[in-house]
């Protein structure tokens, strides 16, 4: 979680926190289309809920 003091210093740390998140996705694209072993069409999704949440709620379909 990002803390701060003043509304500067938190959209300097949000702008930072994202610029990293940019780079990490960057770097994960490149590594895919590197290595024709890879598919060649690669999907990516994002959310704000944790992951375990989401994964919990496909394992617990109803039929």
């Amino acid at each position: 979680m990002l803390s701060h003091r003043n509304p500067a210093q938190a959209i300097n740390q949000h702008e930072e926190y994202r610029n990293h998140l940019e780079n990490k996705v960057g770097e994960v694209l490149e590594l895919i289309n590197r290595y024709r072993e890879i598919r060649y069409l690669a999907w990516l999704f994002s959310t704000r809920e944790p992951p375990e949440e989401i994964l919990l709620a496909i394992g617990n379909k109803q039929p």
